[in-house]
């Protein structure tokens, strides 16, 4: 498959090809490069999932910034690489970068820059008709915008605002332990003073189901372990969950860190993942807003990955995986189907 050839294939200008050929089922089909630790969400104004493809494996030194829809079936290219731009109306060159939906547009915040390499504080908007540009709310410029970071989490917090909370600064520590940021396109960005935080993570796994809850999981803590706690934001507080599990001794799924999550229309689903050492992970669940988990006995299931991207799409009542990085840290370009309910993974290219 080609893009199994050009994951293996550290030639930069290789990898940042924005037509990929998918001979594996006799067809052409634009597919977007390997990629990891990407955001990907789904916009209701495309009314398709959005996929800001870069990738954030150290062992590879390229990083992509090109924005794709999906529809279920198949990628559209929505703006190239910066490099390719007449305008450079879009954001930089970045990997680790963070988004979500805040009512109106796509909001995309921060990230590892490339020339130089630190890391970024400036907020991007990606509208209904999927241009990007820079966002004029308050609290947005450099000065005032939240502290610069990578691997941040986002999700939806409601009908307007997006949820910030965590990362990693430039001096590879996590920054803003102590801030939880909502984001508007009315306010910008608003600190939310709060009595209780989760404790900060890296590469943690953040879901929502729209509406005001938020579950954050998972992750990598300062002393590199891995975690497999369950916090749950109220929309103005944190609070932990104690978990469950059905098909399980544990009552949640072991301690990893860059697991895929995200929410299916009725429950949140989980895939994959790194345990602690160093094992690629493939194993499925789901998870109700209680705390609850019920590993899921599938067939077909992906590879054995980590950082792979995970979103719904209410349209074909699935989910879609997309890349990752494989146990050889090869990072991948396949995209995997799973219908809501269903116990079977079919693999779409």
């Amino acid at each position: 498959m080609a893009g199994g050839l050009i994951a293996q294939n550290k030639n930069i200008s290789l990898c940042k090809s924005l037509v990929f050929i998918n001979r594996h089922y006799g067809m052409s089909q634009l597919i977007p490069p390997p990629t990891s630790y990407s955001p990907f969400q789904y916009h209701p104004g495309t009314g398709t999932l959005i996929l800001v493809a870069c990738n954030g494996t150290p062992s590879y030194n390229f990083d992509n910034l090109a924005t794709y829809s999906f529809d279920g079936t198949s990628f559209t290219l929505l703006s190239g690489f910066p490099s390719q731009s007449t305008t450079n109306s879009g954001p930089p060159l970045m990997t680790n970068t963070s988004m979500a939906y805040d009512g109106t547009n796509m909001v995309l915040f921060s990230g590892k820059g490339v020339t130089p390499s630190n890391y970024l504080n400036s907020t991007w908007l990606l509208n209904s008709s999927g241009v990007w540009a820079k966002s004029a709310a308050t609290n947005t410029s450099i000065a005032t915008a939240p502290q610069q970071r990578a691997s941040a989490y986002m999700a939806q917090q409601d009908a307007a605002t997006a949820l910030m909370f965590g990362g990693v600064d430039n001096q590879l520590t996590f920054t803003d332990a102590g801030s939880v940021y909502n984001y508007s396109e009315a306010s910008g960005w608003v600190n939310v003073p709060v009595a209780f935080l989760p404790p900060c993570r890296l590469n943690g796994s953040v879901a929502s189901n729209g509406t005001s809850q938020v579950l954050c999981g998972f992750g990598a803590n300062r002393n590199g372990g891995c975690l497999n706690d369950l916090y749950s934001w109220s929309g103005a507080a944190w609070s932990k969950l104690t978990t469950t599990g059905a098909n399980t001794t544990s009552g949640a799924p072991s301690a990893r860190h860059s697991a895929a999550m995200c929410w299916n229309g009725a429950s949140y689903v989980l895939f994959s993942g790194q345990d602690q050492g160093g094992n690629p992970l493939q194993d499925t669940w789901t998870l109700n807003t209680t705390g609850a988990f019920t590993q899921v006995t599938t067939t077909n299931q992906p590879s054995a990955r980590w950082g792979a991207q995970m979103a719904y799409l209410s349209s074909a009542s699935a989910v879609f995986l997309f890349g990752g990085v494989n146990g050889s840290a090869y990072p991948l370009a396949d995209c995997w189907k799973l219908p809501v309910g269903g116990t079977t993974w079919q693999r779409l290219f």
